[in-house]
């Protein structure tokens, strides 16, 4: 093997191991880059899980103050059904007549 063909193994290994270098930076840069895609993803995926944390939480708010307000509207209604009857002037009237006609026809005769 003469200079010339040696030299030019010498430049062939040198690209090689240059082209190899390249490789390892180029390996590396990837790994780098894929660590901040992983971090940026995991830190959208915190803001999306947090932004979801208070859509639920503002949910169960509004529920809790639905179902607050339409207890107490319930227990007016009950209240107020419990209240006994405001009494009735024709009352005692309309029970006497009734009475009469129950015993008008009870005992067969007419009035």
């Amino acid at each position: 093997m003469d200079t010339t063909d040696t030299s030019r193994v010498d430049q062939a290994i040198v690209r090689v191991l240059h082209a190899e270098q390249s490789a390892r930076e180029a390996v590396a840069q990837c790994a780098v880059d894929a660590e901040l895609l992983r971090q940026d993803a995991k830190a959208r995926a915190r803001a999306i899980a947090e932004r979801a944390a208070e859509r639920v939480a503002r949910a169960h708010r509004w529920t809790d103050a639905a179902l607050r307000s339409e207890v107490a509207r319930l227990n007016e209604q009950r209240a107020a059904l419990q209240q006994p009857a405001p009494p009735d002037p024709d009352e005692p009237a309309r029970v006497a007549r009734a009475l009469d006609r129950l015993s008008a026809e009870l005992t067969g005769s007419s009035e």
